[in-house]
């Protein structure tokens, strides 16, 4: 039997848990990826000559009638047209924090729900919810117009599914890591937040710049990072 000695003083790389801890960091790279999708969008898909405009919803108002601008394609033949939103400031901000709302109901049980399902399951689960209603984001452009309920409840969807996530992470290495590479594994997870946000800030910035409704690539984008990276956990 091997001793207590022996055991920790097992490489960490190349290791099954560095391998984890890379598709921990993943995970948390796709999280930031997608929480900023929206505000790094929103640069183009908003008309902003009419961002003023006075706004008007009712209890019962689910869409903003008559709202949408197609203009021309930007640089030749492109597959789709450049197409915009009319939204007040006070609309986008509501979308944009809308990602908080659900982000901040699944944040605090997060550790508790890790610990019921597993932290494998609630990294799964989590991720496959947020990519779903990324996705989703998408059919706003063939909609004729913009559902403005519809794309807050997606954004809100999408924080449920980023909440846990964090939490998750403190689960899961206290399961798998001996507790010497306990802070190391953590940190590597850590370590691709930022990039996540700057990777979507820097591509997004130039779909938008050259591409026809550049926002609808940053949307199918930063989900086909979570569907890329599910396979690869489970």
């Amino acid at each position: 039997m091997a001793s207590g000695k022996e055991l920790t003083s097992q490489r960490l790389i190349p290791s099954t848990r560095f391998t984890l801890a890379l598709l921990v960091s993943f995970a948390l790279f796709i999280l930031y990826a997608q929480r900023v999708s929206l505000a790094m969008g929103i640069v183009c898909m908003v008309n902003r000559t009419n961002i003023n405009a006075p706004l008007n919803i009712t209890s019962h108002s689910t869409q903003i009638h008559n709202r949408t601008i197609k203009i021309s394609t930007k640089y030749g033949s492109q597959y789709l047209e450049d197409k915009q939103f009319f939204l007040t400031e006070f609309q986008q901000q509501i979308l944009l924090g809308a990602h908080f709302l659900g982000y901040l109901l699944t944040l605090a049980p997060g550790g508790w729900i890790s610990i019921k399902i597993g932290a494998k399951r609630t990294f799964a689960f989590g991720i496959l919810l947020s990519s779903i209603a990324t996705l989703a984001m998408v059919t706003v452009y063939y909609l004729d117009d913009f559902y403005f309920i519809i794309a807050v409840i997606l954004r809100i969807i999408t924080g449920l599914g980023h909440g846990p996530l964090f939490p998750s992470t403190y689960t899961f290495w206290s399961m798998w890591a001996v507790p010497l590479e306990r802070s190391t594994l953590t940190s590597i997870g850590f370590c691709s937040t930022n990039l996540g946000t700057s990777v979507t800030m820097l591509i997004g910035g130039l779909l938008c710049r050259y591409v026809s409704s550049g926002w609808v690539y940053i949307f199918l984008l930063t989900s086909m990072f979570g569907f890329i990276w599910l396979p690869l956990w489970m």
